[in-house]
């Protein structure tokens, strides 16, 4: 080989390298469960249970959660290089006699499948990055919340006003004593009136239409929580 030669064989020593490298890569980002019949299943692993393991399928990696029981495989590696091995021990055996009354979930049918949308905004959700959807339920969250709190301070507001003009028109209205009923500041009353019925208002417009959000809001903050929990994603609460 020429001198000359050896700068170009370098090069594509080190591309076909790196390419073998990045394909390796590619593979360990999976994991690998192997049956005991023998089949190697590359997968996502979500959690691992004592007695069965969550999973998503390497195509689709967003999906739906699927379960396997552990009794069925050998062994799992694991993305970091790590190799479980699964024996059946006599507390696991016990747990599965016990549990043999209850109907077994049919293979490859997911743990939680999604809901056909109901609505634009259901759809919206479901078409939504997981990585995104802890965000959006905690905004609903809170603007459940924030309707909470602007129907309470309409109901309070309703009550005060009421109470205020309520105790300004007893002030002002005396009782003879033959039983007869007479105003001592008829411009208090009037006053007391009018306060009586704009508190009712302001504590029917403001209270019932917060209430009102915070119903709304709240069940879209629950159906992305519930679809959180369908794709296994964790969220972080806040206050």
């Amino acid at each position: 080989m020429k001198p000359s030669s050896y700068p170009a064989t370098l090069v594509l020593i080190f591309t076909l390298l790196l390419v073998n490298l990045t394909a390796f890569a590619q593979e360990s980002a999976y994991d690998l469960l192997v049956k005991k019949d023998g089949t190697i299943m590359e997968v996502k692993i979500v959690e691992i249970k004592p007695d069965e393991i969550l999973y998503r399928k390497k195509d689709d990696p967003d999906g739906a959660i699927f379960g396997i029981e552990k009794s069925e495989l050998l062994s799992a590696k694991l993305s970091n290089g790590e190799t479980l091995t699964f024996t059946v021990t006599v507390d696991s055996f016990y747990d599965k006699a016990r549990a043999a009354s209850y109907p077994a979930r049919p293979a490859g049918v997911p743990l939680y499948e999604a809901i056909p949308p109901k609505n634009e905004f259901e759809s919206g959700i479901q078409a939504l990055p997981s990585d995104q959807l802890e965000n959006k339920y905690h905004l609903y969250r809170a603007a459940s919340r924030a309707g909470k709190a602007k129907g309470w301070t309409g109901t309070i507001l309703q009550i005060g006003v009421n109470l205020i003009g309520t105790i300004i028109a007893v002030a002002n209205t005396e009782t003879d004593s033959f039983g007869n009923t007479y105003y001592t500041n008829e411009k208090a009353v009037r006053t007391a009136g009018f306060l009586m019925i704009g508190g009712t208002l302001s504590g029917l417009i403001l209270g019932p239409a917060g209430f009102v959000k915070a119903a709304k809001n709240g069940n879209k903050a629950r159906y992305i929580r519930d679809e959180m929990r369908r794709r296994g994603v964790s969220y972080q609460p806040r206050r």
